[in-house]
């Protein structure tokens, strides 16, 4: 079907709950000159009713988010993936928000890839892409979202990857809030199934905060693997605080370089 404007088409992907589209798309949908699309979208853009992604890709906005200026993530991320022909997940703490989490750095939405992403600027927020190597092996969920599905990294992954990326995940306090608040989600089966694609020391960390926050049963898992698997060298609790002074943990093999609240 060809459109006579912009304007129109954009409407009629709102009525379908689409909204990203590509250059291309727009090209076949109205059958316009290139000069054409590019000055109808520069309008679009100018009246804050289009916002440029990437190059060639852009997000309708529609009136609701208008005075924002940006739509949240977790609205249109999934067709942007789909556009890019990209598998994807939102991951860490913006996932952990989907299963009840209070805590999330909200002007970053953090969405797991299989390759190098550019960061994508939203305003005052921006989407930012992490990279995992094992990311086919990852367990996720399909959440259903007023906008259409979404991708999210199961409880579990989301746990072992908040410890693995810890960097980019907050404090350990806030690592071990996040736990916290999930553990009513977490299957002792889905732990296990875990642990062997992470090195070591996600284990051990994970296991002393969840023996931190009173939860044995599930911090005597990790400790059976941990056993299991011997460590020889005492590692940080921290990997943030590069000081290695601390009491050993021989229980854990861990250097408590940092004080959990």
């Amino acid at each position: 079907m060809q459109y006579k404007t912009l304007s129109s088409y954009l409407y009629a992907l709102m009525g379908k709950s689409e909204l990203v589209f590509t250059k291309k798309e727009a090209l076949n949908a109205l059958g316009v000159s290139d000069t054409a699309l590019r000055n109808s979208i520069k309008r679009q853009v100018a009246s804050k009713k289009v916002l440029r992604l990437m190059k060639g890709c852009y997000l309708i906005i529609p009136p609701e988010y208008q005075n924002l200026g940006f739509v949240p993530p977790e609205n249109f991320i999934h067709d942007l993936m789909e556009k890019l022909g990209i598998p994807y997940y939102v991951c860490l703490s913006s996932a952990a928000h989907f299963y009840g989490a209070t805590y999330q750095t909200e002007q970053i939405f953090q969405v797991m890839v299989e390759k190098p992403l550019r960061p994508l600027s939203l305003k005052n927020n921006r989407i930012v892409f992490y990279v995992h190597k094992k990311f086919d092996q990852m367990p996720t969920n399909s959440l259903k979202t007023d906008r259409g599905p979404l991708i999210v990294s199961s409880p579990a992954t989301t746990i072992f990857e908040l410890m693995f990326y810890n960097n980019q995940s907050g404090s350990l306090n806030h690592i071990r809030t996040i736990i916290k608040e999930l553990v009513l989600s977490l299957r002792i089966q889905d732990l296990r199934s875990l642990m062997t694609k992470f090195p070591l020391t996600v284990s051990q960390r994970l296991g002393y905060l969840f023996e931190s926050l009173g939860y044995p049963d599930i911090s005597d898992v990790f400790l059976e693997y941990v056993c299991h698997k011997k460590p020889l060298l005492y590692l940080p609790l921290s990997s943030k605080n590069h000081s290695k002074e601390g009491i050993k943990n021989s229980k854990w093999h861990l250097i408590i370089n940092q004080g959990i609240e």
